[in-house]
């Protein structure tokens, strides 16, 4: 990897939710509240964060 260290990546270009773990490294998308782009649902994300490190993540649906 290109940066060892680096254990989330959150990003939400696409507006489509994602939540995955592998070897240490989580991807986490948000996906929209407003804008569903082809999902059932408007999302939204919630990440606990404390001292550096992720507690918690999770998509919740809004609509």
């Amino acid at each position: 990897r290109a940066f060892p260290d680096c254990e989330l990546v959150v990003f939400g270009h696409s507006h489509i939710p994602m939540d995955v773990a592998d070897q240490g490294l989580r991807l986490f998308n948000p996906g929209s509240p407003t804008d569903r782009r082809r999902q059932p649902h408007g999302t939204l994300g919630l990440l606990e964060i404390r001292r550096g490190k992720l507690l918690a993540a999770q998509i919740v649906q809004v609509t």
